[in-house]
């Protein structure tokens, strides 16, 4: 019995890079799961009176909430340029019930992951500005909303519409 306990205490010594390898991947899957659903929350509360999470049928892709006119993609501010694209995306894939295209909304929010530093304010201003001058300058007709972390109806956010 006394034979074993070197080899047994040796095991973890010899295992330890894969052991903090295997701990990096399992958490950063974690937080990457939490900044999702943190998401998925700022979308189910700035979308209230929204249909949620429609699967759209031709490619199974995920819109975040439609209404009669635009369908919106959220996303952190940080992401914005992902959120322009998403947004474009869904609106082009989907028609209205009457048969015109969708126009792309996007709903930004200023927060962080827990993971992360707080963000300034500032910053997520200038993600909101980056985002209204890709609309601007693409012509694009849509909406942008931007959310503060605390923001739980669209009335509390500021937006902009384009093109009309």
């Amino acid at each position: 019995m006394n034979a074993l306990i070197p080899k047994i205490a040796k095991l973890p010594l010899a295992c330890a890079p894969l052991l903090c390898l295997m701990a990096v991947c399992f958490l950063s899957s974690v937080a990457s799961q939490a900044l999702a659903h943190a998401e998925k929350f700022h979308a189910a509360v700035l979308c209230k009176d929204k249909a949620q999470e429609v699967t759209v049928t031709q490619d199974t892709t995920r819109m975040d909430c439609f209404d009669d006119v635009f369908v919106y993609e959220v996303d952190w501010s940080k992401k914005w340029h992902e959120g322009i694209g998403q947004a474009l995306y869904y609106a082009a894939s989907e028609r209205r019930p009457n048969g015109e295209q969708y126009l792309p909304g996007l709903i930004l929010i200023c927060a962080h992951s827990k993971r992360s530093k707080p963000v300034n304010l500032s910053t997520c201003q200038t993600h909101y500005e980056r985002a209204q001058r890709a609309f601007l300058h693409h012509g694009i007709k849509g909406q942008i909303w931007f959310c503060l972390n605390e923001a739980r109806r669209r009335e509390h956010c500021v937006t902009k519409r384009f093109g009309f």
